[in-house]
């Protein structure tokens, strides 16, 4: 299966967030088992790439960072989606769904959701600590958009509690 990677779930692998033990287990699981069963999925500008590497350092050991090493490694076997800048800015792509512009989605967030709409197959996006996530799930459902949430039920309680 094919797979959009957000940032957070390598961070969160990396015990470098606020999620809990029991989340960071189940980013670890996935980033462990990925290759043999799964494809990275990227951006040709290489945008996802670049912000694995600007949060995380390939020559560390933790979950994350080894992913991103392994990324480096084998960029041949990782999928790249094309994508057309907008000419607007770095977050803004031809590919992002128009369903979606009336979303109030984080300019940050829209590079997974375009890789994912643009790519040929259904190529859902695995996320784990960023709660908005839940908010925009029943909107990006309806414009042919799956989330994998790793830690769903902790993730829903966070959305929950923010937004009362």
């Amino acid at each position: 299966m094919e797979y959009v990677v957000d940032t957070n779930v390598l961070l969160v692998a990396n015990k470098l967030s606020d999620m809990s033990s029991d989340c960071a287990e189940g980013c670890v699981r996935f980033i462990e088992s990925f290759w043999g069963q799964h494809t990275l999925v990227i951006d040709n500008h290489y945008l996802v790439l670049e912000e694995y590497m600007h949060k995380l350092n390939a020559k560390k050991s933790g979950i994350g960072d080894k992913f991103l090493k392994q990324i480096l490694g084998r960029l041949g076997s990782v999928k790249e989606v094309p994508l057309t800048l907008s000419g607007i800015s770095n977050y803004d792509f031809v590919e992002f769904p128009d369903t979606l512009l009336s979303v109030d989605i984080d300019p940050s967030d829209r590079k997974f959701i375009a890789i994912s709409y643009a790519n040929d197959t259904d190529t859902p996006i695995a996320q784990a600590s960023d709660s908005k996530w839940i908010g925009w799930e029943d909107a990006l459902t309806a414009s042919g958009i799956t989330v994998h949430f790793l830690c769903r039920g902790e993730l829903s309680d966070i959305y929950h509690k923010k937004m009362g």
